[in-house]
């Protein structure tokens, strides 16, 4: 008898926001802490100025944390996917240099939020802009 377990399997196709502003979030694998040292965290960030203009993505806010990355990035869908794949795909890249590893980097695929309102967007700009302000920098998801 074969099972079905598409619930599992399929993670669904991405939701696509009226404004084109989402609420994106990269995690660690196995909460690894993939951006505790300055060097990491500056890396990251040279990363994103890197590619925003390329990929016409316009950058709100973020915060590295030491397992994950929060991010409000305005950008249609199709970008969205493109610019995140090539920033998470260079920094493992770089990840797994520097610590001598191999293998993933981040778990599953970002998730991404969609910010459809004025008061949800200023709401979840404060919340990313603050989150490093209110957590301890080892903090978990």
């Amino acid at each position: 008898m074969i099972f079905e377990r598409r619930d599992i399997l399929a993670q669904g196709k991405r939701q696509e926001s009226s404004t084109g502003v989402y609420h994106v979030i990269a995690k660690g694998i196995a909460r690894e802490n993939n951006f505790s040292q300055i060097r990491e965290r500056k890396y990251f960030q040279k990363i994103i100025r890197k590619y925003k203009d390329k990929y016409a993505v316009k950058i709100f806010s973020y915060c590295i944390m030491s397992n994950h990355v929060h991010l409000m990035i305005g950008a249609e869908l199709p970008v969205l996917s493109l610019f995140m794949a090539r920033i998470l795909a260079e920094y493992a890249f770089y990840y797994n240099y520097k610590h001598n590893r191999n293998g993933h980097v981040f778990q599953n695929r970002f998730t991404s939020e969609c910010i459809e309102t004025e008061s949800y967007f200023w709401n979840c700009l404060r919340s990313v802009s603050y989150t490093h302000l209110t957590l301890p920098t080892n903090s978990r998801v």
